[in-house]
């Protein structure tokens, strides 16, 4: 049962998530998380499989020897239960390694050897933040002692939801400022941004945008206001509540965001998302056509659960057919299987 104490610390804690102005501000507050369940050690931890790049805020009393370490977690990260489970289910929800191990199996694993045993880590619990399939996010709270309270597992599963929305929102804001200056996405043409006037209209339709919007609809951006009639009933919808100020789905999706400009006018960022490998380059790679549906899916971000109900086949089986595409790409996990057939 939480106490007044524990509300009053959740809305705090929630609320400086969702005023962060960008990612490094958001990964500061969201790791305070500490201060309503106690640990000696809290990281936050942001994985771009793809590109091989790892972001990684240690806060606590044991420091790592920063690239190595990261390293050295990253050859054992397979044998965490707690990553496995998100990985396999797409639960982001608070989970402990004691809900999967008990003491001595944990003390077995070559990760606890070489990585926790000398930060002195015998249990952790860890929420998911929401991201692409081709990224693991999360954040830790480490204990010397095995085991968390109720009142501390009632408390994350209060904040932990809210926080993962405010990661997204940051993560806009980040990408708005980025897209706006110019940076390194636009050249990619991943990203863009529409900048909104009073009224909602286009005002400024950015570089990254115009691209996206020329290949995904085959319109140019014309007159002042313009908007593809797709995305203008988005943005409406959004505007009256009527949907979440995000939409994932398709190729192309569209957030709008608000609190990055002066004078308060919103922005709508526009991303590409990661296309799942055709059929015929997976049936290269030796796959057998359910085999291909299943990675496609997954490729996709759909857990387990929605592959077999997409496939109308059992958990099981899916699981059997994971086991198969391991097995002939060469790969341990379903991380690997992104990996090996986005990256190339």
């Amino acid at each position: 049962m939480l106490s007044e104490t524990d509300f009053e610390w959740a809305l705090d804690y929630v609320r400086a998530c969702e005023t962060a102005v960008d990612l490094p501000a958001y990964r500061r507050v969201v790791t305070e998380v500490t201060d309503g369940v106690p640990g000696h050690l809290v990281s936050y931890n942001e994985v771009d499989l793809l590109r091989g790049s790892v972001v990684s805020d240690l806060v606590g009393e044991v420091q790592l020897r920063f690239e190595d370490d990261l390293m050295v977690f990253a050859r054992h990260a397979h044998e965490h239960p707690v990553i496995s489970h998100m990985n396999e289910t797409g639960d982001l929800t608070p989970r402990a390694i004691s809900d999967f191990l008990g003491c001595e199996e944990y003390r077995s694993l070559d990760l606890y050897r070489a990585f926790y045993a000398r930060m002195e880590v015998e249990d952790q619990i860890a929420f998911g933040l929401p991201s692409d399939p081709e990224m693991v996010l999360g954040v830790a709270i480490c204990r010397r002692e095995p085991g968390f309270s109720a009142r501390d597992r009632e408390l994350l599963e209060l904040v932990a939801p809210r926080a993962g929305a405010a990661y997204l929102v940051a993560r806009a804001r980040t990408l708005v400022r980025e897209s706006l200056d110019g940076g390194a996405v636009v050249e990619e043409g991943r990203f863009g941004v529409v900048v909104l006037d009073a009224e909602h209209r286009a005002e400024h339709v950015g570089p990254g945008a115009r691209l996206l919007l020329e290949r995904h609809t085959g319109e140019r951006p014309g007159a002042r206001g313009w908007l593809p009639a797709a995305l203008r009933d988005f943005l409406d919808r959004a505007i009256a509540g009527e949907t979440s100020p995000g939409n994932g789905a398709g190729e192309l999706s569209a957030r709008l965001v608000g609190g990055v400009l002066p004078g308060g006018r919103d922005v709508l960022l526009l991303e590409e998302r990661s296309q799942p490998p055709s059929a015929a380059a997976l049936g290269a790679l030796g796959l057998s056509p359910r085999e291909i549906d299943v990675v496609r899916l997954l490729v996709a971000g759909h857990a387990n659960g929605e592959i077999a109900a997409a496939l109308t086949i059992s958990p099981h089986t899916v699981k059997r057919h994971l086991e198969n595409v391991y097995a002939k790409l060469g790969v341990a996990s379903r991380a690997g299987v992104i990996v090996r057939v986005l990256g190339g």
